[in-house]
């Protein structure tokens, strides 16, 4: 995994990986996110689009079932969606931890994947990259024992989210999903790439902006 920064307000993730005997690899990175204050407050004021029009739901244990589902209702993140207003009633109720399906799942290469806003501080960040999944998590676990820094309180619960850009999760035992299988002669690698700017508000912001 590298880090690079290509431009002033951007931050490129490269992976790469070989392996000499056939090998699940499925990189990706856990990030957490808070473009309001670091996470000093929660992010369900956060404005959020996912090129996504399907996601994998799961079971009560979080792992894909298998299923490939049309995104409807609080589950439907294609058009500009404030993060807290249908949060608990995700899949399994408990916010956001799923992974959806990139432009339809039909990716031929790097595309904005998520475009995020955050309305008091005007700053948006767009995700870009290769990969056919994305997972959308909204600190739902963070419960205060992790520390922000010295003197400074803890992250609370949805202090930040997470844009895992990714193969589905539990691909090894979905044989519809895309496989995750790395084999001897084969080169495993991604990208993804964040961009930073500051927008006047939430429709500047997803100007333009073209969802599955």
């Amino acid at each position: 995994m590298e880090y690079s920064l290509p431009a002033p307000n951007a931050l490129r993730v490269t992976y790469a990986a070989t392996t000499d005997a056939a090998t699940p690899v499925n990189l990706t990175n856990h990030a957490y996110w808070n473009l309001e204050d670091g996470g000093a407050s929660s992010v369900l004021g956060h404005v959020i689009a996912l090129d996504a029009a399907a996601y994998t739901p799961v079971d009560g244990e979080s792992i894909p079932t298998g299923e490939v589902k049309a995104a409807a209702g609080a589950m439907d993140l294609s058009s500009p969606t404030v993060v807290g207003a249908r949060l608990y009633e995700a899949d399994q109720g408990a916010g956001y931890d799923h992974n959806y399906v990139l432009g339809a799942g039909a990716r031929k290469g790097a595309a904005p994947a998520a475009t995020v806003y955050a309305p008091v501080s005007g700053r948006r960040m767009t995700v870009t990259t290769d990969q056919p999944g994305i997972q959308f998590y909204t600190g739902n676990y963070l419960d205060g024992t992790l520390a922000r820094s010295p003197g400074a309180p803890p992250y609370a619960r949805h202090a930040g989210l997470c844009l895992e850009t990714q193969k589905f999760p539990d691909a090894l035992h979905r044989p519809n999903f895309p496989s995750i299988v790395l084999r001897p002669g084969e080169t495993y690698a991604h990208e993804t790439v964040h961009v930073f700017d500051a927008c006047a508000d939430a429709d500047a912001a997803f100007a333009g902006i073209s969802r599955a």
